[in-house]
């Protein structure tokens, strides 16, 4: 029997709307309907009318808004390098005193046994904490006298109403850019003045600044980074060392980096106190990993000594942790350029396509001179990762599991591999494996051939090869792959394919933003 079901009402303006919909059989949706409520936000707006409209335009209400809103987004940059400074100035050269061998030993114990040395760790920390925040209530003291006029003492002095004029506008007001123009008055006045009975538009940007100069464990305060995260990475790294100190002699790093510290003094717990600020962090991290410099000079850092270490004995050792940036740094230049106008989108795109066809040019080299004198090179020191290998193995072979055991079988000739099982074969790879490895196991003729996908049979001679030289013409060709493209036109008289390198393809968009335009007749389809 056909019955009608309310399903919805639906507000139009003034007046509601019944939408019906009408079911066929009932009992088939009874256990469907009429189950949960169903909430709608209703949008209203407020305008104003009559005499109102008037008094709001005779005010200049509407003028003034846009002048606080202009105010409070030019505001907030400065204040938050105000909390950079403010952080800088508390930390630099710090030296805490509940950070010593005792923390350490405390850490080592709660590494191997948790269930007995929680409390103690945990007690140890809030007491680093509260050290901390001590020493930005310290600097709130000293800037409290610095800046004559404030109410509070404390950290609160980042965020009360006088703030504005008495800390903010002394730091800063000499910048130009602090000044702006008002409508209403035609003069200029300054971002920082007038925050009077304002604050509360800072409400949820104060919060968030509160939160780091908090003790108690707040994920984004900075005595949190600190001591929770960064300082139990740095006890980690000195158990690592400890452990690694008689297998690898890692002085080499050290004397790269000028001396500028010794082993012992990088692994002692107080030097720790150098890493609470960006910049020690970064040193820090350099040591540990590396550096690359300007001129493409490489400096190594532990891990690759470490690494160094792992690909000749097969010992999987851990590598040591890079420490995290400190909270609220400041962050280098933006990684994109803003573009002006279309002249300067055009000359940013000239300057890649010529960067990139340099770039594309040096790899065509690099590999041409690799294929064509394979002699040169030390195949037992050019590396594929496992993950590499993994995708060569799907990607370039009909059979990947043939592959992995030909090249399982290859390594356990030379005693790179321990495991029979086959069950753990794909796991008792090395993490790197060398070319020359690679090379053997294909000219092998004793083992089956591996089975290439048939679109492999395309490249120039391709059959005519040996396996070891398909194998790097399908590397030439997946490379090649890479850094070529279709490009389709799409006209409304013409359509036309053609294949292209990219940088060609950006030098065909550099030309069309020369006659831009908003037709959509014509187009660039980029794949």
């Amino acid at each position: 029997m056909n019955k009608l079901l309310q399903t919805s009402l639906i507000p139009n303006q003034n007046c509601l709307k019944f939408c019906c919909l009408k079911v066929v059989n009932m009992s088939v949706l009874n256990v469907f309907t009429n189950q949960y409520s169903v909430n709608k936000t209703l949008r209203f707006e407020l305008k104003p009318v009559g005499k109102t409209v008037e008094m709001l335009e005779k005010a200049k209400i509407f003028q003034k808004d846009e002048v606080i809103q202009h105010k409070y987004k030019a505001t907030k940059p400065y204040i938050d390098q105000l909390h950079r400074e403010f952080i800088s100035e508390a930390l630099q050269n710090a030296k805490l005193n509940w950070l010593n061998d005792e923390y350490l030993n405390v850490y080592k114990c709660w590494k191997t046994n948790r269930k007995d040395y929680e409390k103690e760790l945990k007690n140890k920390e809030q007491n680093l904490r509260a050290e901390i925040v001590e020493l930005f209530n310290k600097k709130a003291k000293d800037w409290s006298m610095r800046y004559p006029g404030l109410k509070n003492d404390n950290i609160d002095i980042l965020f009360e109403e006088d703030a504005f004029e008495r800390i903010l506008k002394v730091r800063f007001g000499d910048n130009p850019s602090t000044l702006i123009l008002d409508p209403s008055t035609g003069k200029q006045i300054s971002i920082f003045d007038s925050w009077k009975g304002f604050k509360v538009y800072f409400s949820k940007f104060f919060k968030t600044r509160e939160n780091f100069y908090k003790d108690d464990g707040t994920e984004t305060a900075i005595a949190t980074r600190i001591v929770n995260q960064n300082l139990r990475i740095f006890c980690d790294n000195v158990i690592l060392y400890e452990n690694l100190r008689n297998k690898i002699d890692f002085s080499e790093v050290f004397e790269n980096f000028g001396n500028s510290i010794s082993i012992k003094e990088f692994f002692d717990i107080s030097s720790y106190n150098s890493c609470l600020l960006q910049n020690g962090i970064d040193s820090y991290n350099k040591i540990i990993g590396g550096e690359t410099l300007q001129n493409g000079e490489k400096k190594k850092g532990l891990n690759e000594l470490i690494n160094e270490y792992r690909q000749k004995t097969r010992e999987k050792v851990q590598f040591f942790k890079k420490l995290y940036n400190q909270i609220h740094y400041e962050k280098g230049k933006v990684f994109l350029d803003e573009i002006k106008n279309e002249k300067d989108l055009i000359e940013k795109l000239e300057r890649l396509v010529d960067t990139a066809k340099l770039k594309t040019d040096l790899i065509q080299a690099l590999f041409k001179d690799f294929y064509e004198n394979q002699e040169k090179y030390n195949l037992y020191q050019i590396y594929l990762s496992k993950q590499a290998i993994n995708t060569i193995s799907y990607k370039w072979t009909d059979r990947p599991e043939a592959f992995r055991e030909k090249l399982y079988q290859q390594l356990k000739k030379g005693k790179l591999v321990k495991t029979s099982k086959p069950e753990e074969l794909v796991n008792s790879l090395p993490d790197f494996i060398a070319l020359g490895h690679i090379k053997d196991m294909l000219e092998d003729e004793s083992e089956i051939l591996v089975p290439w996908k048939v679109r492999y049979f395309a490249i120039q001679n391709f059959a005519g090869k040996n396996q070891w030289n398909q194998f790097l013409a399908i590397l030439n060709y997946e490379l090649m792959s890479q850094i070529e493209t279709d490009t389709t036109t799409q006209d409304t008289n013409a359509s036309s394919s053609l294949k292209s390198s990219f940088y060609d393809n950006l030098q065909e968009i550099s030309k069309l933003l020369q006659n831009f335009t908003l037709d959509d007749k014509s187009k660039i389809t980029i794949k």
